[in-house]
């Protein structure tokens, strides 16, 4: 059987448990497709081995793929196949070359456990997403994440300094910035790098202003095929990873990512505010973001009723004191009893180095925001 043949060849754990399949069937989405095989590989000449092996069976006529899967926290259905799920979290979860600018991480690794370990040295990667205490960083990267700071500081498209990956054929490569020199010595190389860089260098060079022109005005752009961040014919310089970044594991797999950051602001302050209709926010979010919060985020009536409901449980599954954090509360709670439940509710986070600058930016938005 494949699943025989898959276990003489990979280091790594291949398994047609039932528990394993039915656990890798899901995500967060609505989706549910059970694989055949699930790997955990330990490395990436597992992935290596594991692409040439199903190449070689899908040219032998066999309908068998391959979908990398990190925590599964996706919305999309990224994750799921009918057929061999690569699951990393089990053994590719090492974070290493930590420094004051940049780590190097496997795709298993969770961002809460990157976090601490960039947090040491100072800095975060700031596109983390909402569910940034079970997403990995592998999903991160292949869904181009962004989340709550994603209005001040961009997505993780941003961050991504390299990649590593392996290709369908089984061959290992760094992807990363290449000046034009770089790009015209590694084209003529006789590796499938080469003819995938000389293939994209020719499609994008031949098509430049138009990708440009179909880049999207938007501050956030998930998954998808990002060609316009690959060349910069102004700068000379060619950057691939920046296609892998958000293309969902359809590209290429990848084996371990380079990370960049930012230095977190030391003092926030936030702002609640209660908006009695949507028909006024096409003012209140511009005249907000005057005031360049590092974050905006909001709910509606529905998720507020929601959140009162089930507040008991909430504030337990946060490991939270009852008292403590209806306190915390009190002022929304007093808000929605005197004046009703909100259509939405704003909360704008605003961050400086020192108290004086978040307080004096929180002071005039405060008295500006008050009109409404």
């Amino acid at each position: 059987s494949v699943a025989m043949e898959l276990h003489n060849l990979l280091e790594g754990d291949v398994s047609t448990l039932e528990t394993d399949r039915e656990k890798a069937a899901r995500d967060t989405s609505l989706f549910y497709l059970k694989p055949e095989i699930v790997v955990y590989p330990k490395n990436k000449e597992d992935i290596s081995k594991l692409s040439t092996f199903v190449l070689g069976k899908k040219k032998s006529g066999m309908n068998i793929s391959i979908t990398m899967r990190a925590a599964g926290s996706c919305m999309t259905g990224g994750p799921l196949s009918e057929s061999i799920v690569v699951d990393t979290t089990r053994y590719m979860n090492a974070i290493y070359d930590v420094t004051e600018h940049e780590a190097t991480t496997e795709p298993g690794v969770y961002y809460r456990d990157f976090e601490k370990a960039t947090l040491a040295k100072g800095w975060i990667m700031p596109s983390y997403p909402a569910s940034r205490e079970i997403a990995a960083m592998g999903g991160i990267v292949s869904n181009n994440s962004g989340g709550e700071k994603t209005l001040t500081y961009g997505k993780t498209e941003k961050y991504v300094q390299s990649l590593d990956v392996v290709y369908a054929n089984g061959e290992c490569a760094t992807l990363k910035k290449l000046s034009q020199d770089e790009l015209d010595l590694l084209i003529h190389e006789p590796t499938e790098n080469a003819r995938i860089h000389r293939e994209m260098y020719a499609l994008i060079s031949k098509y430049y202003d138009s990708i440009l022109d179909a880049k999207p005005t938007v501050s956030k752009n998930s998954s998808g095929y990002f060609l316009w961040n690959v060349y910069d014919r102004e700068r000379g310089t060619f950057d691939l990873s920046k296609l892998i970044v958000g293309s969902q594991g359809t590209l290429a797999s990848v084996s371990s990512a380079t990370i960049t950051g930012i230095r977190p602001k030391n003092h926030s302050r936030m702002i609640v505010m209660f908006i009695p209709s949507t028909s006024s926010l096409g003012e209140v979010i511009p005249r907000l973001l005057k005031h360049a919060p590092e974050t905006i985020e909001s709910y509606d009536d529905h998720t507020f009723k929601i959140a009162i409901r089930f507040f008991k449980d909430i504030a337990l599954r946060m490991g939270g004191n009852m008292i403590t954090l209806g306190l915390q509360f009190l002022p929304e709670f007093w808000m929605a009893l005197t004046g009703g439940v909100p259509k939405i509710v704003l909360m704008a986070e605003f961050a400086a180095d020192t108290e004086e600058d978040v307080d004096k930016q929180v002071r005039e938005a405060y008295e500006d925001m008050k009109t409404f």
